[in-house]
């Protein structure tokens, strides 16, 4: 019998305690957007869009503060949050399996984000599996 994969899979997840510098905007929008876009690359993704924001600082500094990483994938996307006033990173990774499996691809782009913000606690949703009508053998 063949094994069936999900053609699309959701995975949430919460970072505590993460490396300080990781939380705040380090460099500008553009050289922040490359820092995930090549971890998005390195994992085997390919990056078709991307949003980033940075937000003041709690001085009310503009572009020092937090910021969302938002990357369109061309197999889903991968988005990131950071609170640095709690330490905390929170994000999700979608990813669609249409034409080949992509859990590897996920797990590297996950390893890499845990590596950059260096949580001391961690929480997972997920992965949550989800099945369309067509289902992709494995």
């Amino acid at each position: 019998m063949e094994e069936i994969r999900p053609r699309d899979v959701f995975f949430a997840f919460s970072f505590r305690g993460c490396r300080p510098g990781s939380l705040v905007a380090q460099v500008s929008e553009k050289e922040l957007g490359d820092i995930f876009e090549k971890m998005v690359k390195d994992a085997g993704f390919t990056p078709a869009a991307r949003y980033l924001k940075i937000y003041p600082n709690a001085d009310g500094v503009a572009g020092k503060g937090g910021y969302t990483a938002e990357i369109t994938l061309e197999e889903s996307s991968a988005n990131v949050y950071t609170w640095p006033e709690d330490g905390d990173a929170v994000g999700d990774i979608f990813y669609c399996n249409y034409e080949r499996d992509n859990s590897d691809k996920f797990k590297k782009l996950y390893t890499a984000l845990c590596q950059f913000f260096n949580p001391q606690e961690v929480e997972t949703f997920g992965p949550f599996r989800i099945y369309r009508r067509k289902q992709t053998p494995m």
